[in-house]
């Protein structure tokens, strides 16, 4: 009796090259052009793109994209923090890094359940689940940081 061949699917390099180098990459970019819509002193934005592109792309390609997210996140972080890098920054940069990385992760994982893997958004039912799921996608990242960050010392509630 023949054994069944097992088939090793082999994807090109320009692949893993758009997950792990261009999506940091453009995660740290549009992450920097966000925080520059920000009202200052602070680094609150209401437009934040690299909290949507995180969670399109692990709609996307999957769960291997969570990589480059946090990848991207961290040193995004680690920009913002130029001239006062030190060990707590560092563990700063990756709470919020493993937030973002959550949210994504939450968010991706919730539209493909509820909306489907290739959704047209062509029906009112789509629209309404992504609209219904989006404020919730979107406190994920901002819940996880701030929790971190306050366990850190980094912030002060009050």
């Amino acid at each position: 009796m023949a054994r069944p061949q097992t088939v090793i699917k082999i994807r090109p390099y320009y692949y893993y090259l758009s997950i792990y180098v261009a999506l940091p990459l453009a995660y740290i970019v549009t992450g920097r052009v966000g925080l520059l819509l920000a009202v200052p002193p602070g680094y609150a934005t209401a437009v934040f793109m690299p909290a949507g592109l995180a969670v399109g792309s692990f709609f996307l390609a999957g769960s291997k994209t969570l990589v480059g997210t946090f990848v991207g996140s961290f040193f995004l972080n680690i920009w913002i923090a130029t001239g006062q890098v030190e060990l707590t920054r560092i563990i700063g940069a990756a709470v919020i890094a493993l937030a973002s990385t959550a949210q994504a992760g939450v968010g991706g994982v919730a539209l493909r359940r509820l909306v489907g893997k290739t959704p047209a958004f062509d029906n009112p039912h789509d629209v309404f689940l992504f609209l219904l799921l989006t404020p919730i996608i979107c406190v994920t990242s901002a819940s996880l940081s701030l929790g971190g960050l306050w366990s850190l010392g980094l912030v002060s509630v009050c």
